[in-house]
């Protein structure tokens, strides 16, 4: 079983496949894409949580259109505001 992990944590660190964060091995880098609609990033989105002092989606949304369209990405979104906001 420690042998797997191992291996899926090599796989993962070569972004060959991305486990959720279900998992805690996945790490969201501030150029990746979070709202494919709207091509929003990571660091589009903290950039405004931090200016705007922002702590909803809505809010996020208002600024930065991520989230406005599929609400795929509201999980991702949520979990930036509360790494963000603490």
């Amino acid at each position: 079983m420690a042998f797997i992990y191992y291996l899926v944590l090599v796989i993962c660190s070569f972004n060959i496949i991305k486990i959720k964060k279900q998992y805690k091995f996945y790490i969201m880098d501030n150029d990746e894409i979070v709202c494919n609609c709207m091509q929003i990033t990571k660091g589009e989105i903290v950039e405004a949580i931090k200016t705007g002092n922002l702590k909803t989606i809505d809010e996020v949304g208002d600024v930065t259109e991520a989230g406005t369209a599929c609400g795929s990405c509201h999980d991702d979104i949520e979990d930036i505001l509360k790494e963000v906001n603490g």
